[in-house]
């Protein structure tokens, strides 16, 4: 059994391949990112039961000791475009140089020179011959394309992607690949998170502590939008500006507050890396875009003890209140 869809490329994508300095879209890699909204979902039926967790993602996407039972393969004809012509870097990179400032900071170095631009086209195909796997395949790209995003800095806007065409494979599992109302698309993540528990056989269980890993659960999660147009890069570009003033209001002592964003943070000396449990990208919605904001919640937050005496999850609940977001789904409650 196969299925086939066509892509778009709604913000810049800057995954990369052996060659660190050339963006390259690889089957690897997409499998990767969907192993990882595998498990977000499926967290809802395991909790931190870590074993029994890794026992249902290797039936699926394969481990060290036997394949995975679907395969991807993924085409685009375009070619990539250049960070820089001359002297000059693309406007869409320049103008989000806070979001993306590694970007910039690597394509001046030369280490990063090409990306696919917005517009840009993928065809992809599923493959398995396990129907079960397949809906498990699904809804794995499913949550990949419309709650993450893909590549460098896929945390903070770049790599976002929507579905074109072929979307009916999707609807038969009660997935939607467009919405018009935020009810939507919490009834499809709704959706999503029961597929996956039909697909491997198990009741949700009852999570009373925040998880030790990202779980899309309605406690430690949240979903939820921030303004609506017509141009995906002016959206990010206000998230931006939101985005830094906020942080930057976190002055003096509580400049470490700032470190609920992800780690590290160089004027505090903390060199410890730890990824930010915000994921921000841009989604279809209402015939414009709008900007996705995701916010996982974990315990602990980090290996390093410094970092978990710290962290404020409080400040990701001020954001949201600083953003003004409209809801979708789950609550950051502490």
């Amino acid at each position: 059994m196969e299925v086939g869809f066509e892509l778009e490329a709604v913000t810049p994508v800057f995954m990369r391949g052996a060659d660190q300095s050339k963006v390259e879209i690889r089957a690897a890699s997409i499998k990767g990112l969907m192993r990882w909204w595998f498990r977000a979902l499926a967290g809802n039926y395991f909790g931190n039961n870590a074993d029994e967790l890794r026992k249902a993602e290797s039936r699926i996407f394969g481990s060290t000791d036997y394949k995975a039972k679907f395969s991807i393969e993924i085409y685009c004809n375009a070619e990539p475009k250049s960070i820089y012509a001359g002297k000059f870097m693309a406007q869409e990179i320049y103008n989000l140089g806070y979001l993306w400032f590694p970007i910039k900071i690597q394509a001046s170095r030369k280490q990063l020179c090409t990306y696919y631009p917005q517009g840009t086209r993928f065809n992809m195909i599923l493959k398995s011959s396990d129907e079960r796997v397949l809906n498990a395949a699904l809804v794995s790209l499913w949550a990949l394309v419309i709650l993450g995003n893909i590549g460098f800095r896929s945390r903070r806007g770049a790599g976002s992607l929507k579905f074109n065409k072929h979307t009916d494979e999707f609807k038969k599992i009660g997935l939607q690949t467009s919405f018009n109302s935020k009810d939507e698309l919490a009834e499809s993540i709704e959706n999503a998170i029961s597929a996956i528990g039909e697909i491997i056989e198990r009741e949700p269980i009852k999570i009373d502590d925040y998880p030790s890993y990202p779980i899309l659960s309605p406690k430690s999660s949240y979903i939820g939008l921030y303004k609506k147009g017509e141009d995906p890069i002016d959206l990010l570009k206000a998230f931006q500006r939101e985005y830094s003033n906020f942080r930057r209001s976190l002055r003096g002592r509580d400049r470490l507050k700032r470190l609920v964003f992800g780690a590290p943070i160089i004027s505090f000396k903390v060199k410890d890396r730890r990824s930010s449990p915000m994921i921000v990208g841009v989604l279809p919605f209402g015939g414009q875009y709008s900007v996705k904001v995701l916010k996982f919640h974990t315990n602990p937050f980090s290996h390093n003890s410094f970092l978990n005496k710290h962290v404020e999850w409080g400040i990701l609940k001020l954001f949201n209140q600083y953003l003004e977001e409209v809801r979708v789904w789950g609550d950051l409650s502490e």
